[in-house]
């Protein structure tokens, strides 16, 4: 069984950044960050990195994880 290929989902200035894939060239993906108070504004990452690995789950063979988590004030 080979392994699936792995991608890393980068966090920065108030958006997910999803890594080009194979087959989905030049469609960058990315989720868009609330703002809002300090504690909404964390939630917001924490909804928008796990629904970054939702969409990459969705793309056949491939496993995603969050390996960097960049952000700016």
């Amino acid at each position: 069984m080979s392994q699936s290929p792995r991608y890393k989902v980068t966090v920065t200035e108030g958006h997910v950044y999803l890594p080009e894939v194979p087959g989905h060239e030049g469609k960058r993906r990315y989720i868009q960050i609330k703002g809002g108070t300090l504690k909404q504004a964390f939630e917001s990452y924490e909804d928008a990195m796990y629904g970054a690995l939702e969409l990459m789950s969705r793309i056949e063979g491939c496993e995603a994880e969050i390996q960097e988590i960049r952000a700016t004030a």
